[in-house]
């Protein structure tokens, strides 16, 4: 009798019912064991970014100094592999939520990434659990916006306000850092300064709001590009107070200038007139100032100097009514916006025996003889190297 060979239909069909009803039992399986290994890793991801965090609140790198603010931390701040991905996708927002219990941090959890999944609540790191990983969680609807532990406000931290070490050299800071957003004013003249420079209804301008210089966009700088500079040392780059403008490139160095007035010991302040060799004496001294690179004398800034106000400005005459109004940078705090702010001129470098001053009301450059009185405006020179490059 000859030998049957393969296999009969009804043996095919009871193999193929078979696999099915395995792969039934399987693939839910395999599918929840990837959807675990995922949150499992997201949770991972999230621990990374708090130690991140951590490490810098340790290091004293973050501008977090109130006690009653629920502090959010933007996962940019924080220098990981992971800083702005998910297993997942990119995280379309995320913060490290930091509160003081008063004898220590809390650290929690926020997040949402491009795929819709992450963390609805705020909840502590190391509560986390795979079931607090949600998915198709609305665009939006995660935002620093909870107060938690019963603090009184809310303090969302931004790029200015974090320690930004230069590449490749962990522990190593730049000195300016590229501004996260623009000094603004509102023009309160009816004549000279900012009227007079067109900020007011109708004027070429086409606003009252005034905004002093402008953010950086290119490696190629230009006068004008708004730094935040850690002059005094403290690991701290703050807006409000160490706001730079750049003017122009001096072999290595780029001088920058100060958005205020300084008065010596008194530090910053906008209100007092000097006479020209008194002024001198009320430029900030290495003590008040240690995170320079240059040393003028004894002082760790100068004034700004006849070259350095034609850089800013682009021009070649200085010395005419108008010839400072693409430069508005120079006459922050001061009587350029209003009769109330700061004072009207600023000291900059003597020629020769002739002295010259920034008249805000006028926009423009001025000789002026040694019986009047000026403000002081630091400038600054510091290594290219030690700007944070635009990327």
């Amino acid at each position: 009798m000859k030998k049957k060979n393969g296999f009969t239909l009804i043996e095919l069909l009871a193999v193929i019912i078979i696999l099915g009803i395995l792969m039934i039992i399987a693939i839910p399986s395999v599918t929840s064991y990837i959807s675990d290994s995922r949150k499992s890793a997201y949770i991972d991801t999230a621990k990374e970014l708090v130690s991140g965090a951590r490490n810098l609140v340790n290091e004293g790198n973050l501008e977090m100094y109130n006690t009653n603010a629920t502090y959010y931390i933007p996962v940019s701040c924080i220098n990981t592999e992971n800083a702005n991905k998910s297993p997942y996708g990119d995280f379309d927002v995320a913060y490290v939520v930091v509160t003081y219990n008063g004898n220590g941090y809390n650290y929690y959890w926020v997040s949402r990434d491009e795929t819709g999944q992450g963390v609805k609540r705020a909840k502590k790191v190391n509560e986390l659990v795979e079931e607090d990983i949600e998915s198709d969680i609305e665009v939006g609807f995660v935002k620093a916006d909870t107060i938690l532990e019963g603090k009184s406000e809310i303090k969302v931290l931004d790029v200015s306000d974090c320690k930004t070490y230069k590449d490749g050299e962990e522990g190593v800071k730049y000195t300016c850092i590229i501004a996260a957003d623009l000094h603004t004013a509102t023009c309160n003249l009816t004549s000279g300064g900012c009227y007079a420079a067109g900020y007011r209804d109708g004027g070429s301008k086409g606003t009252k709001t005034i905004t002093f210089g402008k953010l950086v966009n290119s490696n190629e700088l230009e006068p004008g590009f708004a730094y935040d500079c850690d002059v005094n040392g403290d690991n701290n780059y703050n807006h409000n107070t160490e706001r730079f403008y750049y003017i122009r490139t001096i072999d290595d160095k780029a001088v920058l200038v100060s958005h205020a007035n300084f008065e010596g010991s008194s530090g910053q302040i906008n209100e007092n007139n000097f006479a020209y060799n008194d002024a001198l004496g009320k430029l900030p001294s290495i003590e008040q100032w240690s995170n320079t690179d240059t040393v003028f004398e004894e002082d760790a800034a100068r004034l700004l100097t006849m070259d350095d106000i034609k850089a800013a400005c682009n021009k070649t005459n200085v010395r005419v009514e108008g010839a400072l109004d693409d430069c508005e940078f120079l006459m922050e705090n001061s009587r350029f916006i209003s009769s109330t702010t700061g004072r009207t001129a600023m000291w900059i470098k003597k020629e020769g025996s002739t002295l010259y001053r920034i008249q805000s009301n006028t926009r423009m450059i001025i000789n002026v003889n040694n019986t009047n009185t000026s403000t002081v405006r630091p400038a600054i020179e510091i290594l290219l190297s030690n700007i944070e490059p635009y990327e």
